[in-house]
């Protein structure tokens, strides 16, 4: 029999005394561990506590919101110039449609409990501050409580963010602390209805609505003091993700958080009764019909989103605060609109069903279009982001929207292979290039040419440029430059930001450094601004200035917010844009041009067209002394156009541009280009040659070699 651990008079034996002794010692040592992590917690706490508030009280000012004129908004005006450079008004931005100031006494009391119970349920009771939620927000940044970033904005500091350039974005410290401090101070100056009735003028509830009575005419068509509690529920899901939970474009999300948010907290917090609680869970939204607003043109509506995103960059501010400073501000934009161009553009753009201007697919559905006309300084003279009617403000549009990009075909030849090429001496005028497929690395003869003709020997480069034929760009790209020189060149020189350096979706590698980037085969494209900014080399000796819609933005005391002061690149020399800009002319007027139909009486014109694979995009790139414009037409689901017949893309240009005003009548000479004679069969210059080129008086110059025995 062992040792025992009870005596038989019941005692413990010294083995029973020995194990509770050592679980007592391996208690106190994890409790000594778990009061050291604690003491260890606490006193970072302290210095961290310690360090924001040195930091608050030495470097942090309040910035004394003034909610007395909150209220007063002013209108923002447009401005334009016309061919005879005379500054015209062409839009007014009142903030009265987007914002109707209503006290809060006219206010229902459902709505402000809805708010509050949703939005801040301690509102009555912190000091600007819910300093719970903001510890439970911090903490989660370090500690992961919750699966997403919880937000800990009262409703103090989130009318703090709607009257002040607060920061960029949620994750910025520092902005944070301002925020803290403003809505602080906020509550030491002003009443919590004060406060309240500010936030709820001001917050931004999605379709233009900022506060709560424009609101309730944009979705029920209501003043607010007639909103019943479900309706003021529906108003109170907007905060959180304006567009997500809009009541009219997301019914079933905004119900959701009505039911499961906004009414549960109002019914836990005794703000509404079991029986109304139940009677507006079962409630029936009534969405107004969407009223007809003053639809602004597709140029005033790119200047404000280039201004928005402009005064961001500059300022740190919001997307909504930039906008709203925009809406209500009484900012002046001075635009690079001309009001003729944007005029003969409207008149096209808008007479769809017109047949000189536009073909007419089978289907319901016709292909889209749009176009950018600038000047050779960068300005933007007008814009069209899509056929017909504009829908509504501030909607897609695929002139300059990223997510508009499309491949650009053969339009990207003369950006990315000729121009680089002729100014690295590498080819010119005459020069004879191998029009033959290649055998790519899997066996595989290509690229495929628009025409499906399989050329074979050499073809010089103005006749190839004329009648677009990818081999020889694909040659040229292959032997004299590479997919790497262009990308850089196309990316660096002149501004194309959609290019993918390399992409990785699935087990698939995506990149524009390859040899389709000559035949413009794109991961994403290009935008038509991009294409058009491009092609403005061709005709101001080589010079790039990035494509822009504004001038200057001042704000109501006439002080400049904004300034456009654009330095050009020299993207190429000027004797290479001057021999390019007679290869584009070339193609208007070559027997085999693709561009022969953009001929104008009366007028230079050069120009490309582009064509994509299956012809699911048409491209048309021209030039004229006075403007460069750029034409892309397709379906927004891209499908086949069909390749026969004149490029549709190529018609509404020559229809646009045969309406502009005109100045000049022909493009800058050039002293370092010299006109020779030349035979198309060996592509040397000779005196008895039976075609004329440009060539560079410093280049190369194609003599035939001579024969030493004569010589």
């Amino acid at each position: 029999m062992g040792n025992a651990s009870i005596s038989p008079k019941g005692k413990k034996t010294p083995v029973a005394k020995k194990k509770k002794s050592k679980a007592r010692r391996v208690a106190g040592k994890i409790g000594r561990a778990l009061l050291t992590v604690f003491l260890i917690f606490v006193i970072t706490c302290t210095l961290v506590g310690g360090a924001v508030a040195f930091y608050i009280i030495n470097f942090v000012t309040p910035q004394n919101i003034n909610l007395d004129s909150a209220n007063l908004d002013s209108t923002t005006f447009i401005y334009a110039t016309n061919s005879k450079n005379e500054t015209v008004e062409v839009a007014q931005i009142s903030g009265e449609q987007n914002r109707v100031w209503v006290s809060l006494k006219d206010m229902p009391e459902n709505l402000k409990n809805a708010f509050v119970c949703t939005e801040d349920q301690r509102f009555y009771e912190h000091n600007g501050v819910d300093w719970k939620r903001t510890i439970s927000s911090f903490g989660n940044l370090f500690f992961h409580f919750y699966e997403t970033r919880q937000g800990g904005s009262t409703i103090t500091q989130q009318l703090v963010n709607n009257l002040t350039a607060a920061g960029k974005n949620s994750s910025d410290y520092g902005r944070k602390i301002q925020e803290i401090v403003n809505a602080l101070d906020l509550e030491k100056r002003y009443g919590k209805e004060q406060i309240l009735e500010a936030y709820l003028n001001t917050i931004n509830l999605n379709e233009g609505c900022y506060g709560v009575q424009t609101a309730a005419r944009n979705y029920f068509n209501k003043d607010v003091k007639d909103l019943d509690l479900a309706e003021c529920a529906a108003l109170a899901c907007l905060p959180k993700a304006p567009s997500t939970y809009d009541p009219r474009y997301h019914p079933e999300k905004n119900t959701e958080r009505r039911v499961n948010v906004v009414l549960k907290n109002m019914y836990k917090q005794k703000k509404i009764t079991k029986e109304q609680y139940e009677q507006a869970i079962n409630e029936k939204l009534n969405i107004a019909p969407k009223k007809t607003v003053s639809t602004r043109g597709w140029f005033e509506d790119m200047v404000i989103t280039d201004v928005q995103k402009d005064l961001q960059t500059k300022y740190g501010w919001t997307a909504d605060y930039a906008l709203n400073t925009i809406y209500t501000k009484g900012l002046k934009i001075y635009t690079t609109m001309n009001t003729d161009v944007q005029s003969a553009m409207d008149k096209i753009y808008q007479d769809t069903t017109n047949t000189k201007y536009w073909k007419q697919y089978q289907g319901a559905v016709q292909p889209e279009s749009a176009m950018i006309i600038m000047d050779y300084n960068g300005n933007i003279l007008g814009v069209e982001g899509g056929r017909g009617k504009k829908s509504g403000n501030l909607i897609y549009n695929r002139a300059v929207d990223a997510r508009a990009a499309r491949q650009p075909g053969s339009t990207i030849k003369p950006l990315g292979v000729y121009a680089p090429a002729i100014e690295l001496n590498k080819i010119n005028w005459s020069s004879l290039i191998p029009c033959s497929k290649i055998t790519t690395p899997d066996g595989k003869l290509w690229p495929k040419n628009d025409d499906d003709s399989n050329y074979t020997g050499s073809m010089t480069v103005v006749r190839a440029l004329a009648k677009s034929v990818n081999t020889v760009a694909v040659h040229i790209e292959k032997d004299y430059l590479s997919p790497e020189y262009t990308f850089d060149f196309l990316k660096n020189k002149l501004g194309f930001t959609s290019l993918v350096e390399r992409k990785v979706v699935g087990n698939k590698v995506y990149s524009d450094k390859t040899l389709s980037i000559a035949i413009g085969a794109l991961t994403q494209g290009v935008t038509v601004k991009e294409l058009a900014g491009g092609y403005q080399i061709f005709g101001n000796n080589g010079l790039y200035y990035k494509p822009h819609s504004y001038t200057k933005v001042l704000d109501s005391k006439g002080n400049v917010l904004l300034e456009n002061k654009i330095k050009p690149i020299q993207a190429i020399g000027a004797d290479t844009a001057f021999i390019m800009n007679k290869l584009l002319q070339s193609n208007v007027t070559h027997p085999e041009g693709t561009g022969r139909a953009a001929k104008i009486s009366g007028l230079v014109v050069g120009g490309k067209t582009g064509t994509t694979n299956d012809h699911k995009d048409r491209w048309f790139a021209g030039i004229t002394p006075d403007y460069v414009g750029v034409v892309w037409f397709g379906y927004d689901q891209p499908k086949d156009l069909g390749y026969k017949g004149t490029n549709p893309a190529l018609v509404v240009w020559r229809s646009v541009f045969q309406l502009l005003p005109k100045h000049k009548k022909d493009f800058p000479k050039n002293g370092d280009v010299i006109q020779e004679r030349y035979d198309p069969a060996t592509g040397y210059i000779t005196s008895t040659g039976t075609e004329v080129g440009w060539y560079k008086v410093n280049g190369y110059l194609p003599t035939a070699p001579v024969d030493p025995e004569l010589s």
